[in-house]
């Protein structure tokens, strides 16, 4: 007689099964929030760190205009004074001078201009308000006449903030820091008076001792600059056996 052994299936029951799957899915969404939280916390404190130098730059803006008022102050101040200080004629000499060269300036007549500038030390151009005896630009009056269609290139200094050599000709460097604007039309002109604005040190007294000097200054135009757009041109002269020469020309803009 044949005997047969009944085989008995064996594995995981379906029960099990599901539990399994069921478990899985519960791990699986429980490392998923894990990381969510993480990185919903990550993206939190990245914006409070954001809002915190949101209002760093904020109040230093409100302490830059308070400071920009206070200068105006000043200025209007020493204005004032100055005006009683400097003997009439020695400031009309000088800003009447200092208009015919605006006006030459306006022009681009270098040809012109060589009949003013200084026999001996040329014209010292500086991009910003610091002066730097040792590396800014002299040009003498032999080779200004030319410069306008010289293609070659001059370091002029340093970018202001961004760094970087100024690598210009001499009418690209002319067109953005020296008559970009129409400093003609100022609306104040300051005689032998250093007033200070931005972050860069107005040196003209160390730099040029006992020089006479007149700026030309535009007050911030733009609303949405509030001031910090301001330009000033500053004309510089030595004296001669009584005979004025333009020595230096000064660029200025705000600077941080």
């Amino acid at each position: 007689m044949n005997i047969y052994e009944k085989r008995v299936r064996r594995g995981v029951p379906w029960g099990g099964v599901i539990a399994l799957i069921v478990l899985a899915a519960v791990v699986s969404g429980g490392l998923a929030f894990l990381w969510q939280a993480s990185a919903l916390k990550s993206v939190y404190d990245r914006n409070d760190t954001l809002n915190n130098q949101i209002s760093s730059l904020e109040n230093e803006n409100k302490n830059l205009k308070a400071q920009n008022s206070d200068l105006e102050k000043e200025l209007k101040t020493a204005e004032e004074q100055r005006q009683e200080e400097v003997p009439e004629g020695k400031r009309e000499a000088v800003q009447s001078l200092s208009d015919r060269i605006l006006h030459i300036l306006k022009d681009k007549d270098m040809a012109k201009l060589t009949e003013f500038v200084h026999p001996e030390k040329g014209i010292r151009f500086t991009p910003y308000p610091n002066v730097d005896v040792n590396k800014d630009v002299r040009i003498s009056s032999d080779e200004l006449a030319g410069l306008m269609t010289d293609a070659n290139k001059r370091r002029w200094g340093e970018y202001d903030g961004v760094g970087g050599p100024i690598n210009m000709t001499f009418a690209e460097y002319y067109d953005k820091f020296v008559y970009d604007a129409d400093f003609l039309e100022a609306p104040q002109i300051i005689f032998n008076q250093q007033v200070q604005r931005g972050n860069s040190l107005l040196n003209i007294d160390k730099a040029y001792p006992g020089a006479s000097f007149i700026e030309y200054h535009y007050p911030g135009a733009d609303p949405k600059y509030e001031g910090m757009d301001w330009k000033s041109l500053y004309l510089v002269f030595e004296e001669i056996d009584g005979k004025l020469y333009l020595t230096g020309i000064i660029h200025g803009q705000w600077t941080t």
